[in-house]
């Protein structure tokens, strides 16, 4: 039972603040990068294709998150397997700890397929934008793809703002699970 035990906690303090993290480190590009970006692409005259290329590097950074979300995830379905009814460790946590760190878990987990659905299509047409040749002595690109990439970038922090939502509703649930 320690040892078990011990496993469990180890795995609760990964899961709810894997998760809790995570939630924030995805709120802060909703809440940072995509604004300043759109802000640049508005206010300070830059050209759309230079926007797009400084955003395709700041997604380079964003792809350890999915490798996180799984490994918090299954910290967090490591818990809902350990509380199950058929476990001595199901009384510490009766009545909701099974269900809780299971949403918890599939909350966690579900960013993964939102990202590929929602957010993915227009990371590829943010990286199209950043392809496209430019001549910075030519000036801008054209004002379509300036409006096409301010509207990408809204879009894409309206989504983002939901994936960290389903993260944090996730560390919710493990908070309560732990509480329950």
């Amino acid at each position: 039972m320690p040892v078990i035990f011990t496993s469990f906690r180890i795995a609760q303090v990964l899961g709810l603040g894997g998760a809790t993290w995570l939630s924030g480190n995805i709120a802060s590009l909703s809440i940072f990068s995509a604004p300043a970006l759109e802000r640049s692409l508005k206010q300070d005259l830059v050209s759309p294709t230079a926007v797009a290329r400084q955003w395709k590097h700041t997604l380079e950074g964003g792809k350890a998150n999915p490798p996180a979300a799984a490994a918090i995830s299954a910290a967090l379905a490591f818990c809902a397997w350990s509380v199950r009814v058929e476990v001595p460790m199901n009384y510490l946590f009766p009545k909701a700890g099974f269900g809780l760190f299971g949403v918890a878990s599939f909350l966690a987990f579900s960013i993964i397929p939102f990202t590929v659905f929602t957010i993915l299509p227009i990371n590829r047409r943010i990286v199209e934008l950043a392809d496209q040749p430019f001549d910075p002595k030519a000036g801008t690109n054209s004002a379509l793809d300036k409006a096409e990439l301010g509207s990408l970038l809204r879009r894409w922090g309206t989504l983002n703002w939901i994936r960290s939502m389903l993260l944090l509703s996730g560390s919710v649930a493990a908070l309560m699970a732990g509480l329950v």
